[in-house]
């Protein structure tokens, strides 16, 4: 069994998230928390209609147009796609708990990570600034899904370099250039 350690702030997701590793017996554990560069309390926006927009920088404006994009570019326009576009104005907050991922890995008990999955809306550089050095030697792979263009992951190609990881950068063809990006790192053998 390999263990799962999650980090999710947003309650209703969480609770979904609780339910399945208790439902499925996935070992592991669940942080009701939000990563970042640093341990404390932040606000964090979370948009029931379309929650793959939550997170602790929201930016309405870019939600709604990379939500836009997506629709037209992924399949044929449907009825419900303006009513899925507005109820990104729908939001609630809540302030959160924010933990380091070295903190998460030292409370988990993590030793080695065999793949870090980062998907944190305009937060990835900064998530990536609250692990330690010594941890980056345990994980071997990271998939970082990158948002606002080709700017942000570069920025986050460099720091993964520096960190003496391959880096392969790829455009999202659903969002375009200025959509997210995925980037894939891996320690080399």
């Amino acid at each position: 069994d390999v263990p799962i350690v999650a980090v999710e702030p947003a309650a209703t997701p969480r609770k979904a998230l609780e339910l399945n590793v208790q439902r499925f017996g996935i070992p592991g554990t669940v942080f009701g928390a939000a990563a970042g560069g640093k341990s404390g309390k932040a606000t964090f926006s979370f948009y029931p209609g379309n929650t793959i927009s939550s997170g602790l920088h929201p930016d309405l404006s870019r939600d709604v147009e990379t939500t836009r994009r997506f629709l037209e570019t992924a399949r044929t326009p449907r009825s419900g796609d303006q009513e899925l576009i507005e109820e990104l104005g729908e939001v609630e907050t809540d302030r959160c708990k924010v933990l380091t991922l070295s903190e998460i890995f030292d409370s988990a008990g993590v030793k080695d990570i065999g793949l870090l999955k980062v998907d944190a809306e305009r937060a990835e550089e900064e998530i990536l600034g609250g692990i330690r050095p010594e941890h980056w030697p345990r994980i071997a792979q990271i998939v970082l899904e990158v948002h606002d263009g080709p700017d942000n992951a570069a920025r986050v190609r460099d720091v993964l370099e520096a960190r003496g990881m391959r880096v392969v950068v790829e455009r999202d063809r659903l969002t375009g250039d200025a959509g997210e990006h995925m980037v894939y790192a891996r320690r080399p053998a």
